[in-house]
């Protein structure tokens, strides 16, 4: 199947809009913001990390049920991931601000122009 991302200068994907896994990603002047759906989720049990060009979302869920009326007990336990290319147009040098709210983690980058590092030549003789 073929991404209709744009690709950046150096083969990253560009990526803005809605995905199908519960992700979201969008910017204004100032930010560029990546939402992810994380419904019934305690913020203790969420871990987020940013390495290497990406956020890193991993999760548990533990769901419980009793019935004391009947015989009945159900214990399930789900788990998710998601790995996000951070956008080119975020100002990933920082700590992005992380919040949770109605099942929904907001992870908000600085906008910023990332510059590749400059390489000092050195003469050879």
């Amino acid at each position: 199947m073929f991404r209709n991302f744009p690709i950046g200068p150096f083969g990253e994907e560009e990526l803005e809009g809605e995905f199908g896994s519960g992700l979201s990603i969008y910017e204004d002047k100032e930010h560029v913001v990546i939402e992810a759906a994380v419904p019934g989720i305690p913020s203790d049990k969420i871990h987020l990390s940013h390495h290497h060009g990406y956020i890193i979302i991993e999760g548990d869920r533990e769901d419980e049920q009793k019935d004391p009326d009947r015989k009945y007990y159900r214990k399930s336990s789900h788990s998710f991931a998601y790995r996000i290319p951070i956008p080119s147009s975020a100002d990933d040098s920082g700590e992005p601000e992380a919040t949770v709210k109605n099942g929904i983690m907001k992870i908000t980058f600085k906008k910023g122009k990332k510059r590749g590092k400059k390489i000092p030549i050195k003469e050879e003789s």
